[in-house]
């Protein structure tokens, strides 16, 4: 057997490695794990896979930054959501003291995928909707076996969702506070609400970032009447963000007298956002400006966002699309 090509510009497959870890710590505070593949390094995938090509890429060249790739996460072992739930951390040991929340779930909630074992007691896992964060290792639930495994095709079934049960779900949660990256009764983020709501309505497992809920159900067109349980995926207009950014240091400011307490809601303006159509002209929307749950007419809502497109779960016709 031929020994495998060198790698451009270093020794070994180790200094290769190294090199990938230095390129990360730039924009990481601890260590991202990483696995070394012969002459190629596996990255979680996302910004970190995106950050360490162009470290490659900037210093090193395009052959070099190929051989950067993703970690496959088809084959990784699947574990049970614990009794007491999962909290998912954007960095590797930066937890409710200093870290940033990605998603949460629930005992009951599809499983999550083991992605890498991290010396240190952290772990680094994936949800089925394909949110990674990382948790401790104390904290990950039992493994399953093939038969206990989620159905992923029947979990993600949109077709199978009463639209206007999911709006009565959310609506249920009306008033929950603001946290960002929250999935939970005890907080939630404009993603998270939509995604709890259609799991207790139809047991369907949505995406988890406002972006990606663009792929899900079918494409309503922004001009058609409105059903409840239609969601909005929404762009803020830059002209309104210097009143949203006052209305929300009012909002932070009342919660942290009345409660002693500084809510965690993550970026002061996000430029993404969703809401829930109710029906008869109003929407549903967990909201960073009042930090809590809040309806309001759907005009209103739209004169601060541009519509990127309306979704609608369950049966739809062709009209509905037009």
């Amino acid at each position: 057997m031929e020994p495998a090509a060198p790698i451009p510009t270093f020794d070994t497959s180790a200094e290769f490695a190294a090199h990938v870890r230095e390129a990360l710590a730039a924009h990481y505070a601890r260590p991202l794990v990483i696995e070394l593949r012969d002459r190629r390094v596996a990255v979680p995938a996302g910004k970190p896979l995106t950050f360490a090509r162009t470290a490659m890429l900037g210093t090193h060249g395009e052959d070099v930054a190929a051989l950067i790739e993703p970690l496959d996460v088809s084959t990784m072992p699947w574990h049970a959501v614990p009794a007491g739930g999962l909290r998912l951390w954007r960095q590797h040991g930066l937890d409710e003291t200093d870290g940033e929340l990605v998603t949460e779930l629930e005992a009951g909630d599809p499983a999550v995928q083991l992605i890498v074992a991290e010396d240190g007691g952290w772990q680094l896992v994936r949800a089925l909707d394909g949110a990674q964060g990382w948790i401790r290792t104390r904290d990950l639930g039992a493994a399953l076996s093939p038969p206990d495994q989620p159905d992923v095709s029947r979990l993600q079934a949109t077709d199978t969702v009463d639209a206007g049960r999911l709006a009565a779900e959310a609506l249920a949660l009306l008033d929950t506070p603001y946290v960002w990256g929250g999935a939970t009764d005890a907080g939630v983020d404009c993603s998270g609400i939509v995604q709890r709501a259609a799991w207790r309505a139809a047991r369907v497992w949505l995406p988890r970032h406002s972006r990606a809920l663009l792929r899900a159900g079918s494409r309503v067109s922004p001009s058609a009447a409105k059903r409840a349980g239609d969601i909005f995926v929404l762009q803020r207009d830059p002209a309104t963000v210097d009143a949203e950014l006052a209305a929300q240091a009012a909002a932070q400011a009342e919660v942290e007298r009345l409660e002693r307490r500084v809510p965690v809601t993550g970026p002061a303006v996000h430029p993404l956002h969703v809401a829930i159509a109710l029906g008869d002209g109003r929407v549903l929307h967990a909201s960073r400006d009042a930090l809590r749950v809040v309806t309001e007419p759907e005009a209103e809502l739209l004169a601060r966002y541009r519509v990127l497109g309306v979704r609608r779960l369950g049966p739809t016709t062709s009209k509905d699309s037009a």
